[in-house]
């Protein structure tokens, strides 16, 4: 990469990125880069939004990651290809976005992260009980074998 593209293309904190082409499952899908590693560059295949004054970074991200997990840029996208879609910027800038005052958008993410710390507690708690599920037929053919059973 040309140092101007890199310069051109170099990611800023709080910035958020959106998939603007690929699969359908993926096109649409939604990331904000925290600010580490330094030196961060985007693809051409990322649309970089800055939020405009009022809104919150991670608001503004989890409010396009509802878009994005409700099949809202799935059913948007266009491409020839079935296999590759494709979102603009210009459907992203005209889609309207909520814009609750800042306390109330702090409520909402404090309230959006305990739920996400939940949800992750029992994702955790169910890979576990995977993990043991999986090991059950393995320490029942040894028992088996050994006439323990």
């Amino acid at each position: 990469m040309w140092a101007n593209d890199a310069v051109e293309s170099g990611l800023s904190p709080d910035g958020i990125l959106v998939a603007r082409s690929n699969t359908p499952d993926l096109v649409g899908r939604v990331a904000m880069y925290v600010g580490h590693p330094h030196g961060v560059v985007a693809s051409d295949l990322t649309i970089r939004i800055r939020p405009k004054n009022g809104l919150k970074p991670q608001f503004l991200t989890a409010y396009l990651s509802f878009l994005y997990v409700s099949g809202h840029w799935r059913e948007r996208a266009g491409g020839a290809s079935g296999s590759m879609k494709k979102i603009t910027r210009n459907q992203i800038e005209r889609q309207e976005v909520p814009a609750p005052t800042i306390a109330d958008q702090q409520r909402i993410l404090e309230s959006l992260g305990k739920q996400m710390a939940t949800v992750e507690r029992a994702h955790k708690s169910l890979e576990g009980q995977l993990t043991e599920i999986n090991t059950l037929p393995a320490a029942l053919l040894r028992r088996g074998f050994s006439g323990e059973l």
